[in-house]
């Protein structure tokens, strides 16, 4: 059964069949309704930002999960680093799904449902690095 590092890490990782090529493949958490004519929504703007700071995030996690595993003397460093972009995150995401948010109620539900799951379960992967962290010292 995965880890849930494991789950976070998986739509990262190189497609077995990439022939040598690096390909990714895409999360499905993260798809987004095609802009209309009179273009994108306001929380398929919402997303996009999100889904940015997500990548990043979820890339700085793969750099510290990799670190850790080894026990390399960059661990800690990439642990802090990924922490920042997870908590860049978090904001974000706060700043839009929140009461009181510069966004209506429709586009905080619409956001919340597209993406906050990613959130938590990177969260809790990250919470679950630093715990075996903890363990390896």
């Amino acid at each position: 059964m995965p880890t849930t590092i494991d789950r976070i890490v998986a739509p990262i990782r190189p497609s077995a069949a990439s022939s040598g090529r690096l390909a990714y493949r895409q999360s499905r958490a993260f798809a987004t309704v095609k802009a209309t004519s009179e273009g994108k929504s306001s929380a398929d703007e919402a997303v996009e930002k999100i889904q940015e700071l997500y990548e990043t995030a979820r890339d700085e996690f793969e750099l510290a999960s990799e670190e850790t595993e080894e026990n390399t003397i960059y661990a800690a460093d990439d642990r802090a680093a990924a922490k920042a972009e997870l908590e860049k995150l978090k904001e974000a995401l706060a700043d839009v799904v929140e009461e009181g948010s510069d966004y209506p109620a429709h586009v905080r539900e619409e956001v919340s449902k597209r993406v906050a799951h990613r959130v938590r379960e990177l969260d809790h992967a990250f919470k679950a690095l630093e715990e075996k962290a903890m363990h390896q010292d």
